[in-house]
């Protein structure tokens, strides 16, 4: 039983959390019900898009955790569809004031740099301190060199000299005060962001010494690992950009000099260095509600590395482990559209699950697979009452068509509180179907490295709702000969589910209580999703990872 502070920093911090949150919410290993997750976000941009959409995708997944599971640490929980909690600071330290995901920094985030600072009142015997700061930051008006006069409410703008004054005095906020005296032994903390922006680059090493500097022994001693995401993407050119995505990559060679020299990494257990040298292009985008990024694969790498961290045991280790995720490319993209008749509009470079699989293929693609597939069959065949579900046992014992009207879920008040749950895991379903929608198409929209993985269209059939389901082709392009499928039949996702509930009804125990109809429903949508892949993955996953051996993904 352990918790796991997740903090965030700027809008690749949010993105990862994001993707994180998807992989919990299908089951994701090593995590159990009785671990909490208690994600922090840290942007000075209150507004950001980015910090927007993780922070609702969080509050969703809480209400249908909440909705679905009455009591904590459950073993038979355990693995279960949106079964590990995510919690609010709130919730595990009862003291605190915050009520949401993300740091408030209580401060006018309208002022400029200059006015943060108290540059007006450097005057008398601090005319020491306005000359240093004079030579230390440019005062022009230019938006793309302006640093004192720099306006502060949509971020840094990719200045790291900024953001470590400000992130100096993060350590005094309440949120890592509540934090601070709510860490235990057993405990583990990632920290997540960009080494070549502004808010990542300096709020990293602030809050590694934070944490590390901190009176109380259960702080200082936690388990800690960093995440240190190098370049992926680019700006296009723009005379209103305030940042120059050129100079991405001298930026974070600084900062990994800085990191090393200064002492920082020999601070940190884990250190992640994640990146991708084929960059996508994005439209520069000033910051607030706007700045919604497409989420990236090297943001679900890098929420992948946060699941390899909470398995690693670094008893007894005493210098940091360093982790790098590498990918095999093809090994000629010129070529690439010759292994596969769909892969018309595709970027020449794009991956899918073949590239995720060998060591990773129970890891990524079961849960991923399983709960993609429980989403689209409880939004087209569930909700919609239809002949596929109707007559099933599992259907009409839990009562889920009493939630549902012309396909959408019943918002009519309820004094039923057994009701009102199962009708708010319904609706939270729906909800994540759209999310998980929506965030399995933004991997497709990058012009390097999109990444393929489900097709929602509900006409498709298991084989062709996973990008490259079927691998039974002979590809030269990959290096060697695939001959055999994801999945070897075409299973029926509503018979796995009839023979999920027929094993849940022989255990001795098994009691169709009010109260626990919205846990049933997910353990039937969860065990029944898995059987669909089940057969397959059991007896030939050796042969498999044999086979795919020279295309991989995978920590080393």
């Amino acid at each position: 039983m352990a918790k796991y502070f997740i903090f965030g920093i700027g809008g690749t911090g949010s993105r990862v959390i994001r993707s994180l949150t998807m992989l919990m919410a299908a089951g994701f290993k090593p995590f159990r019900s009785s671990d909490t997750i208690v994600p922090i976000l840290i942007d000075y941009d209150i507004t950001n898009g980015d910090t927007k959409r993780t922070t609702d995708l969080l509050d969703l997944y809480h209400t249908v955790h909440d909705a679905s599971y009455h009591v904590e640490n459950q073993e038979q929980y355990n693995n279960l569809f949106f079964s590990t909690p995510i919690r609010k600071m709130q919730e595990v330290n009862p003291a605190s004031k915050s009520t949401g995901f993300a740091v408030n920094f209580n401060a006018d985030n309208n002022q400029s740099f200059e006015q943060w600072i108290g540059y007006d009142q450097l005057s008398g015997e601090k005319s020491y301190t306005l000359d240093l700061i004079n030579s230390l930051y440019d005062d022009s008006t230019d938006s793309d060199k302006a640093e004192l006069k720099l306006n502060m409410s949509v971020g840094f703008k990719g200045n790291p000299n900024i953001g470590s004054v400000i992130f100096h005095f993060l350590k005094d906020t309440p949120e890592f005060q509540d934090f601070a005296s709510t860490c235990e032994e057993n405990d583990k903390v990632v920290i997540v962001g960009s080494l070549f922006g502004g808010t990542g680059s300096s709020g990293i090493p602030e809050l590694v010494q934070a944490i590390r500097n901190y009176s109380n022994t259960n702080v200082k001693n936690v388990d800690l690992s960093v995440l240190m995401v190098c370049p992926y993407f680019g700006f296009r050119f723009s005379d209103e950009s305030a940042v120059r995505s050129s100079i991405f990559n001298s930026k974070t060679k600084a900062a990994l000099n800085y990191y090393e020299t200064s002492g920082l990494n020999e601070m940190i257990d884990a250190i992640y260095y994640i990146g991708d040298d084929c960059t996508s292009i994005y439209n520069y985008c000033e910051g607030g509600d706007a700045q919604r990024n497409n989420i990236h694969i090297v943001d679900l790498v890098s929420a992948l590395s946060i699941c390899h961290f909470a398995e690693q045991d670094l008893e007894g280790i005493h210098n940091p482990q360093c982790f790098k995720y590498r990918i095999t490319e093809l090994e000629d993209n010129d070529n690439a559209s010759e292994a596969d008749d769909d892969s018309a509009g595709k970027s020449a470079n794009a991956l899918s699950f073949t590239n995720l699989m060998a060591t990773e293929l129970e890891r990524v693609f079961y849960p991923l697979a399983s709960f993609a597939i429980a989403l689209r069959f409880f939004h087209d065949e569930v909700a919609n009452n239809t002949s596929v579900v109707n007559e099933l046992d599992w259907y009409k014992t839990l009562k889920v068509a009493s939630c549902f009207e012309d396909g959408k879920v019943i918002t009519k008040e309820t004094n039923d509180v057994h009701l009102r749950n199962l009708r708010t895991s319904c609706d939270g379903l729906m909800r994540f179907y759209k999310a998980f929608s929506e965030w399995n198409e933004e991997f497709k929209a990058h012009s390097s490295h999109a990444l393929y993985l489900f097709d929602f269209d509900k006409t498709k059939k298991l084989h062709d709702f996973i990008v490259d389901g079927n691998l039974n082709y002979e590809s030269k392009v990959f290096g060697f000969v695939r001959h055999e499928s994801y999945l070897e039949v075409e299973k029926d996702v509503a018979e796995c589910t009839k023979n999920a509930w027929t094993a849940m009804k022989k255990v001795e125990t098994f009691k169709v209580d009010s109260n626990e109809k919205t846990f049933m429903l997910m353990k039937v949508l969860t065990d029944g999703c898995h059987e669909v892949f089940m057969s397959q993955s059991n007896s030939r996953s050796d042969k498999r990872r044999t086979i795919l051996a020279s295309k991989t993904i995978t920590v080393s």
